[in-house]
């Protein structure tokens, strides 16, 4: 009896406090509804969907790479349809198993399509934006982030993936055409030293910078940013086939780093963001 008795009084309370929230609810003017209805719903789609392909596989798994887990948040909160590349193909696999691992991803793509891509990301993007050319689909821009043509040439990976490494970072075989034809504009979000890019210089970025306007022409805005301005070295090194490389320098290829307000900015302006 207790039980039931106490049961009954939950559902009483319960039934009250419903009848109060919409009594409150109906007081509510129509400005303090819609503001109420869009803080419980999260922010509003405005219809861009932004496509994020990480590093080599496996060597930057999903989440490894700070900034882009924290540029994914961003743009979630002003309203964009994040697709974050988290089912690569094995990293031995052909270059056309890469290529179709990442249009399974994908989905759907038009002018509101935006492609951010890391490092070797950079090449299965371009490969697959190749394949859109004889669809005459158009996407609305592409965002190469610590990217290259050319890398410094250590050894990157087990000999068994080198030949699909090698195939897919063959830039020279690279359609122009088809890649001018599907991206409309493109920028270059770099460091000034990226250990990735031949001797780490600013100089060997200018060369990566030239490279990358062979392929695309004028349409590439260069976003340079010194990301180790901060960074102490702290002598840890990664190991020889990285070529003794000190650690703190791979903040430059932005393995490890949150993006802050002054790139956010960068990015929000070529995606037409407010």
């Amino acid at each position: 009896n207790n039980q039931r008795m106490g049961c009954a009084a939950s559902k009483a309370a319960a039934a009250t406090s419903s009848e109060a929230d919409l009594k409150a609810l109906a007081g509510l003017s129509d400005l303090d509804k819609a503001k109420l209805s869009a803080a419980l719903e999260g922010p509003a789609k405005n219809g861009k969907k932004i496509i994020l392909a990480h590093g080599w596989y496996p060597r930057h798994p999903w989440g490894e790479e700070k900034w882009h887990v924290s540029l994914q948040k961003h743009l979630e909160s002003k309203g964009c349809t994040c697709v974050p590349d988290m089912k690569p193909a094995e990293n031995v696999a052909p270059p056309e198993a890469h290529i179709k691992a990442f249009a399974d991803l994908v989905g759907e793509v038009d002018e509101n399509t935006y492609f951010v891509a890391f490092s070797m990301g950079n090449h299965v993007t371009m490969r697959f934006l190749q394949t859109l050319a004889e669809k005459k689909i158009k996407i609305g821009g592409y965002i190469a982030v610590g990217c290259w043509m050319e890398p410094r040439g250590w050894k990157y990976e087990p000999e068994e993936a080198a030949k699909s490494f090698t195939a897919l970072t063959n830039w020279k075989d690279l359609d122009k055409e088809k890649l001018n034809a599907v991206v409309p504009k493109m920028m270059m979000l770099i460091g000034k030293k990226d250990p990735v890019v031949f001797a780490n210089t600013e100089i060997g970025q200018t060369k990566n910078i030239e490279n990358w306007k062979s392929v695309f022409g004028d349409k590439v805005e260069v976003q340079m940013f010194d990301f180790i301005k901060d960074a102490q070295d702290d002598g840890e090194k990664k190991g020889p086939e990285w070529d003794q490389v000190p650690a703190y320098l791979f903040r430059d290829h932005l393995v490890f780093i949150d993006l802050d307000k002054e790139h956010l900015d960068v990015i929000d302006k070529f995606v037409g963001l407010p």
